[in-house]
């Protein structure tokens, strides 16, 4: 019988490294990329509510502090207005073209909510005890979660999803919701889309 921890490392590796890399090399035409992460996601929910670490409690903010609403209002409204002043044209400029637009309006659910429990919910109760320590844990979260963003082929979406994965793993240890941390993640996200960093953050099937 194969030990646990090696089912679990063939999982991550399979999982958070092999994935990014099929859709570097665009194994699978137009949507049909979606397919696999339709996969994955139900993976993680089906694992994840087996052991009864998922449920409605996990969308409830009752332990978010007044502060940490503060600082999500404030860290992305300094990111947009440092894009609008340095690139004052580039804003909101692609919305003439509809799957911009299209991608902006579904981000927060169809974007930001999986990543978070893929990402946080899924990966810190799966690969914790495999790891032991929560600083490398983080560290390693931040790692794959940047890989993930690998498809886009540039360094800035590389560099922002690295300190993005170090933010919202912090935002989830504190708050311990992930309806928080989604939208967080959702907040940063629109900033970025709504800017001129859209280009380093979108790409067409």
């Amino acid at each position: 019988m194969i030990p646990k921890k090696l089912l679990y490392i063939a999982e991550l590796f399979i999982f958070f490294i092999g994935l990014p890399i099929a859709y570097l090399f665009d194994f699978l035409p137009g949507f049909w990329k979606m397919i696999p992460l339709l996969i994955f996601i139900s993976y993680c929910l089906i694992i994840l509510k087996r052991a009864k670490k998922i449920s409605l409690t996990d969308m409830k903010l009752k332990e978010v502090r007044n502060r940490d609403w503060v600082k999500l209002l404030i860290f992305p409204s300094l990111l947009f207005t440092t894009l609008f002043l340095l690139f004052p044209d580039n804003i909101f400029s692609d919305y003439d073209n509809p799957r911009v637009l299209m991608a902006i309006i579904a981000y927060p659910v169809f974007s930001s909510l999986p990543q978070e429990i893929i990402y946080r919910k899924f990966f810190y109760f799966r690969y914790s005890d495999l790891i032991g320590n929560r600083y490398l844990l983080i560290v390693l979260n931040a790692l794959l979660f940047s890989f993930a963003h690998i498809y886009f082929l540039n360094y800035v979406a590389l560099v922002l999803t690295l300190l993005g994965g170090i933010v919202f793993s912090l935002t989830y240890f504190k708050s311990k919701s992930l309806l928080f941390v989604s939208i967080e993640h959702s907040i940063y996200g629109l900033a970025l889309l709504c800017s001129s960093m859209n280009q380093f953050f979108y790409k067409e099937f």
